[in-house]
């Protein structure tokens, strides 16, 4: 649905539209049922009682694996491009991609953007750190995004280095304190011009 364009096909003679993006409310809608059902791990995944019987670790690494599916698909470079192009051409009545990236930032950072203090459990850490990630490969990585979506990672980068120092000053958790430090040295890497790759060889 987020970046979405409904279909309906007209033969000669038939009035209206083929192609009609899907309602802004409805993308916003969308994005926010992933971040609570698709970013938060439902607690009958991680009962204890179960787990032990089955295995002696992997619940960590088998969400991350899930949740990060979700996460890429939802960040492509093609989703924001039509975001993008809706917004050009729909305005204000469109989803607009800042305001899109600024959801999904608020809703895998949640913990950094409420009133309580800030307390992140290792199944959210491993979230966040791919958050990162996904940004980070856009911007400077091999595979970097055209022009326009680009920017838009590098400014949603620099707007949540700035959150998670608020954030920092606030947390009283050291596993947490740890994590935003770091997710704070993985973003000033990703935005460090000296560490875009060099271009692979010609064959």
């Amino acid at each position: 649905l987020v970046g979405g364009v409904r279909s309906q096909q007209k033969h000669n003679g038939q009035d209206g539209l083929r192609f009609t993006p899907v309602p802004l409310a409805q993308q916003a809608a969308a994005t926010a049922f992933l971040m609570e059902q698709a970013f938060h791990v439902p607690p009958a995944f991680v009962k204890s009682d179960i787990l032990r019987r089955i295995e002696p670790a992997g619940a960590l690494g088998r969400i991350r694996t899930s949740q990060v599916r979700v996460l890429d698909n939802l960040l492509g470079s093609a989703r924001l491009n039509r975001l993008a192009e809706q917004e050009a051409i729909d305005g204000v009545a469109a989803y607009a991609p800042t305001a899109f990236l600024a959801d999904v930032r608020k809703g895998v950072w949640s913990e950094s953007y409420g009133t309580a203090v800030p307390r992140v459990n290792a199944f959210r850490r491993n979230l966040q750190r791919a958050h990162i990630d996904a940004m980070a490969e856009r911007v400077s990585g091999r595979t970097a995004a055209p022009d326009d979506v680009r920017a838009l990672f590098r400014g949603e980068l620099k707007t949540l280095d700035a959150d998670l120092r608020l954030a920092r000053s606030r947390t009283t958790d050291r596993a947490t304190a740890l994590h935003l430090e770091d997710a704070r040295a993985q973003i000033a890497k990703a935005l460090d011009p000296g560490n875009v790759p060099a271009a692979a060889p010609p064959p």
